[in-house]
């Protein structure tokens, strides 16, 4: 689902866009309804935390940790 990160903790999970906003989320299960979704709505709602810097000097990056399990 590139552009898209995955963060999760082993019993809900969220995608992350490139801004670095909670584009998509159910909670509390991953079958319960969403919390978070813009990713399907532009009016579905999101989360973030952003800086007052102008976007353009804002680097985001993602990155695979070896040998590293994703629940």
């Amino acid at each position: 689902m590139y552009p898209y990160g995955v963060v999760g903790n082993c019993q809900t999970s969220a995608l992350i866009g490139t801004s670095g906003a909670v584009e998509w989320m159910c909670a509390p299960r991953p079958d319960s309804p969403p919390v978070f979704g813009r990713l399907l709505d532009p009016d579905g709602g999101h989360f973030s935390i952003s800086s007052l810097a102008p976007s353009t000097d804002i680097k985001s990056e993602q990155r695979y940790l070896p040998n590293r399990m994703c629940c």
